[in-house]
């Protein structure tokens, strides 16, 4: 994702399909299952107004950790 995406273009992206995690106030975050290659990492994120939980996965590369997505 990182490769295919301006910080601009993704920045949107997050606007436009995540409101509640680009205006988020506070997340927090449950315990990171992972199998050595990918992770799984729930995060509940709250506004002034609501909470949504999500599921950051992760994947690893030979620089780190990157996200692969959100469920």
């Amino acid at each position: 994702l990182q490769e295919r995406l301006t910080i601009e273009q993704f920045a949107a992206m997050i606007q436009r399909n995540y409101p509640a995690i680009w205006h988020s106030t506070r997340a927090d975050y449950g315990f990171i299952r992972d199998d050595d290659r990918m992770a799984w990492v729930p995060v509940r994120i709250s506004t002034p107004t609501e909470s949504s939980a999500y599921d950051y996965v992760l994947i690893h590369e030979s620089g780190g950790w990157k996200i692969a997505g959100v469920l």
